[in-house]
């Protein structure tokens, strides 16, 4: 992904400006290259496919959970007693 799509470094004003940005290059690299497994299709087509199977956006996932804990000598990490 690095050097298919950020190579050279881009220069982008805002990080929405730079999602638009990865949006045309993925929809692009997904219409120009055949799927690995179904090589009869594009990596597109598949996609448009599958979308009414995946599963719709609901918002912000708040999967990290920060807790205090102690750690001693040898690296053990302690919590919950």
């Amino acid at each position: 992904m690095r050097e298919r799509f950020f190579t050279p470094r881009l220069r982008v004003k805002s990080l929405d400006e730079l999602n638009v940005w990865l949006i045309d290059k993925c929809v692009a690299y997904a219409k120009a290259h055949r799927h690995p497994e179904q090589s009869d299709q594009m990596i597109w087509q598949m996609f448009e496919a599958e979308r009414s199977n995946l599963v719709p956006y609901a918002g912000p996932f708040d999967g990290f959970h920060s807790v205090p804990a102690s750690v001693s000598k040898t690296c053990t990490v302690r919590f919950d007693k």
